[in-house]
């Protein structure tokens, strides 16, 4: 049935905290819009593809307010979007207060408003359990009755890391620790490209091993928390608490960007967060067997992606994108 088209007025969300003003725009695309959405102008449409226009259609507000982010300033930003049940162009959306959060935000008043602000969201946590994210697993259970955990199992982990995953799924038990992996078997991939491709083409070995079941993942979710700080490395100096991730087209949230590994080391010591021992052993960062290496004289306090890779000049797996 041919239907005319509606006229759409441009609404504007200024002089918001980033980190508000997405919440907003997320939240707001998310409630069920009246006609347009809810199935009664889209009779042939099931469900679950109902669901998926509400997804496209949220994910293009915040791509249009990220974009306009960077346009006019990552301190403010102008939302322009497509409201489906047209409202006066002057209205404008206030948050309210206990919603505000900022790159400012400890990483606490960042996990509350997150919270607060995504329930019914689809909210994801990944780890690789670096103490990091082991940090944030413990601040996030303290705060929420539920959370899901996703770690991307390379088929590569140290004996060390699989027995901390048991050991905070026991202290945890409100935790959903979820495993996902590549369906390619080490020998499969051997066979495919060649013995120890980690050795000759990393990136690639990284990518499916990785990257692409990280992918897959992400097909599934709203937001993303992750254990990302700035001081990790220069490639990671620019991670901020609250951005849109490009790769995966997702709402991502990294309440410990601020921190450093010295403040990490603290909260675990002062709450009793179960960590991987290796990183008594000289491991600053835990990744593969095949790629990780001690590094001589580092402390338990401090943080290098030294060891990574060892011999190669990669750093970063790719998985957040942007060298990272």
């Amino acid at each position: 049935m041919h239907m005319p088209v509606r006229s759409t007025p441009r609404v504007r969300v200024q002089h918001l905290p980033v980190a508000t003003a997405v919440s907003v725009a997320c939240v707001a695309v998310r409630a069920p819009p009246r006609g347009l959405l809810d199935g009664r102008h889209l009779p042939s449409k099931t469900k679950s593809e109902v669901d998926e226009s509400r997804v496209r259609l949220s994910r293009v507000v915040l791509y249009e307010a990220c974009k306009n982010a960077r346009t006019h300033g990552r301190s403010q930003m102008t939302l322009n979007t497509v409201d489906p049940n047209p409202i006066p162009p002057t209205a404008e959306v206030e948050p309210i207060a206990t919603e505000k959060a900022s790159e400012d935000s400890s990483p606490a008043e960042l996990i509350e408003w997150m919270l607060h602000r995504f329930t019914g969201q689809r909210m994801v946590m990944t780890t690789a359990f670096g103490m990091e994210g082991c940090a944030l697993i413990d601040m996030i259970a303290e705060r929420a009755d539920r959370l899901k955990v996703v770690y991307i199992d390379t088929d590569f982990f140290f004996p060390e890391t699989h027995d901390l995953r048991d050991r905070l799924a026991e202290r945890y038990p409100h935790v959903d620790f979820v495993r996902h992996a590549t369906p390619l078997t080490p020998e499969a991939q051997a066979k495919r490209f060649g013995a120890e491709l980690w050795k000759h083409d990393p990136d690639l070995c990284c990518r499916i091993r990785k990257v692409d079941p990280m992918g897959e993942v992400m097909q599934d979710v709203d937001v993303w928390v992750t254990g990302l700080r700035r001081s990790q490395s220069a490639a990671r100096a620019s991670v901020r608490a609250v951005t849109w991730d490009w790769q995966y087209e997702v709402l991502k949230i990294s309440p410990l960007a601020s921190w450093d590994r010295a403040t990490v080391w603290k909260y675990v010591q002062a709450h009793h967060v179960p960590y991987n021992p290796l990183h008594e052993r000289g491991y600053p960062s835990v990744g593969c067997t095949h790629c990780t290496r001690a590094v001589k004289g580092a402390t338990i306090d401090s943080y290098s992606r030294e060891g990574r890779w060892n011999g190669k000049l990669k750093l970063e797996c790719g998985l957040h994108g942007d060298g990272i």
